[in-house]
């Protein structure tokens, strides 16, 4: 579903009417500015869109703020948990409003009522923080204003006045210049401010920062509005080096929003020349912001274990530096080396660092010292003494942009330190679980395990091989692993998983565990796939805590653990053929989904010898509910191609005739309408069944770019079958709303699209 914004500069219409039902669906309660798909994020004082028909009888709006709860009689309302939001205009198929100040963060239900008539509840997931941006309708490119007065200017989409400013493209003569943009959702502000009240001169509370093309601006002004209610004014100076089609970010506090800075243009390949000295450089690094910038290594050297003539490329200087230093990998603890990597990223910063070699001789831990490079300053890396010795580096936990350092001897306790390496203070870490592990005598991990944050985990345990019968237990530990709760299984029900992979010797290899899936946003509750004991049907064991609303205090000593089972339809049975069986989700409708069959499955399907794992159905668990139903597949789903993009669900195509070659069709399922349709490539033109966990998902517009290959499986030395190179034949944008699929063709030159090792949202073409 496509919607518009409406635009500011509407008339004034008073009209009253007979009160109709409003009609809204699931998907109706949307971000007004991004246009996110439902379940959308705003934030508290953001600007939320409700979308149906029959809503108020004629375009209305306020003639001045503060917004009034109501408009038109009858009396058009929208309450969000019960609460009335202040509203900008109500028209007959979409009314915009502010989310109330007062709003606690979390889910929350929106309904339109008219005259004592309401509409069905929209779900919409309220924040603290969640900036929007406001762009040319239809485009990612900032609404600009640079002074001087243009009735051209386009409008914001909040039924306000337009900006005053001129609307030019962004060029190099932007440079160095002051330039507004606009934005919403920003977080509370000092004053406060009341609900659809103006708050001209409010500032937020939290930092405010922007990056332009990954280079930092100085942030010169940013406060509400004085003629538009809900909305920032945002200054900034525009830095050198910068040009347009460049990507915009502005955060709030650690969250932001993205936008383009003027038009863009078609790709343009810039070359480098690697030093010489770089022998078979094997990865490349990116920081978090700066695309024009990555460092490029080779292996680590198995004498001093470190890697040497690391390579610095800055393509917007055209500048080529090879470090001083020997980095270390930051984990250099790793069981495995494929783990090793020299770089980590400072989230949402232009920032990388490396462990670098120790300074002199230290008593404990790998190193002393951390090399810290700032890419939007250039190819300067600069040393930085650590506060205490450490053993590993790693990135941020969610948004922050502190780095973790793990203390030497101790796995519990991270030092952070900034993007520029100084010191800020201390995170808890979470004790590992005893190895092996055992509780009450059980012994074999029986499912994947479930962890609900702030360290409290969920491990589900049975008897070992050689053990006596007993019910597997569900155990729940804590930050300090302590064993803080227990229940279990119910009667007659045991975890389900797939079969153990047999290899080409008839060895069975792998293990084999039930998949699990966490609740939807704080609901502390593990579902787990399921078995009745006499084999008579499947379904879905639910493990709910009763954790503590408090989760950063100190945990409780005993917490209770209810359980309950919801059994799939009669017929339906999960489709347990391969080892990436798992759960969907679809956060809309607060469900699970299931690939099943019509028909128990009981062996593994191994694609070298062309068996593809595939469904006929799909079955839904209402999480809410605690209920299921099925929903026939028009064409076979492949279980182990899947995704999720939003309130939508792809698989590749299960009926193929070769299993190792790519899937020339997708079927989509709406989660909402619980409707099947397909999508057909152009000829010779497909996805790779392994490489659907490496699509970028496009969420809020409903879309995946996935890499597109094409022609006949390949052999190997060895002589086993193996499928076509990934990326042969570009890129595939899908539409899954829309059920469309758009091919986009390798440049000429060019031999395939690679994903990026440490960041698959990013491809870039190889040359054969």
């Amino acid at each position: 579903m496509r919607f518009a914004r409406i635009s500011l500069a509407f008339a004034i219409a008073l009209c009253a009417a007979v009160a109709e039902q409003p009609l809204t669906t699931p998907r109706g309660a949307v971000n007004a500015v991004s246009l996110q798909s439902a379940p959308s994020v705003v934030a508290q004082g953001g600007i939320l869109a409700v979308f149906g028909e029959q809503l108020a009888a004629a375009h209305t709006k306020p003639e001045a703020a503060p917004l009034p709860l109501a408009l038109e009689d009858p009396a058009v309302e929208v309450l969000i948990n019960g609460v009335a939001a202040p509203i900008f205009f109500v028209s007959p198929t979409q009314v915009n409003v502010l989310v109330p100040w007062e709003i606690e963060p979390g889910w929350a239900d929106v309904i339109v009522r008219r005259g004592g008539l309401e509409g069905a509840p929209m779900p919409v997931l309220v924040s603290e923080a969640n900036p929007n941006l406001f762009t040319y309708e239809g485009s990612s490119a900032l609404i600009t204003q640079t002074g001087g007065d243009n009735p051209d200017a386009p409008p914001l989409g909040v039924d306000g006045p337009a900006p005053a400013g001129s609307i030019a493209p962004a060029s190099s003569d932007d440079q160095g210049q002051t330039v507004a943009i606009f934005a919403a959702g920003l977080g509370q502000t000092d004053p406060p401010v009341a609900s659809g009240a103006l708050g001209a001169g409010a500032t937020p509370v939290a930092e405010q920062r922007a990056y332009l093309g990954g280079l930092p601006v100085a942030v010169t002004s940013a406060a509400l509005s004085a003629d538009m209610v809900g909305v920032y004014k945002l200054e900034f100076e525009v830095p050198e080096l910068a040009g347009p089609g460049e990507v915009f970010r502005w955060y709030s506090g650690d969250i932001g929003s993205v936008a383009v800075w003027g038009p863009g243009g078609p790709p343009t390949p810039r070359y480098m020349t690697l030093s010489a000295d770089l022998e078979s450089p094997q990865r490349i690094d990116l920081s978090d912001l700066n695309p024009y910038f990555v460092a490029v290594s080779g292996a680590v050297d198995e004498l001093d274990f470190c890697y040497r003539n690391v390579q610095l490329l800055d393509f917007r200087r055209d500048s080529t530096t090879t470090l001083e230093h020997c980095v270390l990998p930051s984990y250099p603890n790793a069981p495995n080396q494929n783990a090793y990597r020299p770089f980590e990223r400072s989230i949402n910063s232009p920032m990388l660092a490396a462990l670098a070699e120790p300074s002199g001789e230290i008593s404990e831990g790998l190193t002393d010292q951390l090399l810290v490079i700032d890419t939007a300053a250039g190819s300067t890396a600069e040393l930085v003494q650590l506060p205490q010795p450490a053993d590993r580096l790693q990135s941020a936990v969610g948004n922050s942009r502190n780095m973790r350092l793990l203390r030497p001897g101790d796995d519990t306790i991270y030092s952070l330190i900034d993007a520029e390496g100084a010191a800020v203070g201390e995170l808890p870490g979470v004790a590992a679980l005893p190895n092996p592990l055992e509780v009450d005598g059980m012994t074999a991990e029986v499912a994947q395990d479930a962890r609900f944050g702030f360290g409290y985990r969920m491990r589900f345990l049975g008897p070992g091989p050689e053990a006596a019968d007993g019910r597997p237990i569900v155990v729940l530990f804590d930050r300090d692993s302590n064993v803080i709760g227990k229940a279990a299984f119910p009667d007659g029900w045991d975890p389900i998983a797939p079969p153990r992979r047999t290899n080409n010797q008839g060895v069975q290899i792998g293990t084999s565990l039930a998949p699990v899936q966490n609740g939807f946003r704080g609901d502390p509750t593990a579902y787990v796939l399921a078995r009745a004991s006499d084999g008579s049907g499947d379904g879905v064991l639910a493990f709910n805590a009763a954790l503590p609303e408090d989760r950063e205090g100190p945990a409780p000593e005993s917490v209770a653990i209810e359980t309950s089972v919801t059994a799939f339809p009669a017929g339906s049975y999960a489709a347990t053929c391969h080892t990436q069986v798992r759960f969907q989700r679809i956060a809309l409708t607060r469900e699970l989904a299931v690939v099943a069959t019509s028909q128990m499955l009981d062996e593994f399907a191994l694609p070298q010898f062309n068996q593809i794992c595939a469904g006929d159905q799909l079955v839904l668990f209402d999480t809410v509910a605690a209920s299921t139903k099925a929903v026939p597949a028009p064409e076979p789903l492949d279980n182990s191609a899947k995704g999720v993009a939003g309130s939508y669900l792809y698989f590749g195509d299960g009926a193929r005739e070769v299993a190792l070659q790519s899937s020339q069709k997708i079927h989509i399922f709406d989660g909402v309408s619980e409707t099947f349709s397909t999508v057909e490539f152009e000829e010779d033109v497909g996805i790779l069944s392994n490489n659907f966990n490496l699509m970028h998902r496009l969420a809020e517009q409903g879309q995946v770019v996935a890499l597109a290959t094409g022609g006949p499986t390949r052999t190997n030395p060895r002589g086993n079958t193996q499928p076509p190179l990934a990326g042969n034949r570009g890129l595939l944008v899908l539409d899954l709303p829309n059920a469309t699929a758009t091919h986009l063709a390798l440049p000429e030159g060019f031999a395939r699209v690679v994903a990026l090792s440490n960041q698959h949202r990013f491809s870039f073409p190889i040359r054969p």
